[in-house]
């Protein structure tokens, strides 16, 4: 295969052509994210926990001519659209209070008609800062901060109801 397409000159022949390819070069994942409540029995009033496993190290290199680039996205934050007009920005690795609350992915519906039968999307998405190493320069220096594709998780918000006799 001929790369690039076009005929144009090959972009790792280049330092800063390496680079581009290597940060354009990473997959970023979707976001495993969990709420307690679960997704589907949301209590409104009653604050519900979000929690996510899974942001890691990401690796990708450009070789090129004897030359390389590697480009690393390190994990710095998650943010969270609730899907009522809530939103958060919460550091990795997502820390706990003192009595085993997230100390920031939490939120509380407050109303269940904001929605069609008391449904959300909430979306979340890993914040990476991006750092390169190349042959020129082989100490990572940082480079970008990029926000992964959300990754929609559906939810039920429900008043509360109980039956006295």
């Amino acid at each position: 295969m001929i790369w690039p397409p076009d005929g144009g000159e090959f972009p790792g022949s280049t330092e800063p052509g390496r680079i581009r390819f290597a940060v354009d070069s990473l997959v970023f994942p979707h976001v495993p994210l969990t709420s307690s409540p679960p997704a589907d029995r949301l209590v409104v009033g009653l604050e519900t926990w979000f929690g996510t496993s899974g942001a890691g190290l990401l690796r990708a290199h450009a070789d090129a001519e004897g030359c390389y680039a590697i480009a690393e996205a390190r994990p710095i934050a998650i943010e969270i659209d609730f899907g009522d007009g809530g939103r958060a920005r919460c550091a990795l690795p997502l820390d706990s209070d003192p009595s085993g609350r997230p100390a920031c992915a939490r939120h509380t519906y407050y109303d269940h008609r904001l929605a069609p039968g008391g449904r959300f999307t909430v979306n979340a998405s890993y914040v990476y800062d991006v750092y390169v190493s190349t042959n020129e320069n082989p100490a990572f220096r940082y480079v970008e901060t990029v926000v992964s594709t959300p990754t929609p998780l559906d939810v039920t918000a429900r008043e509360l109801q109980a039956v006295l006799r």
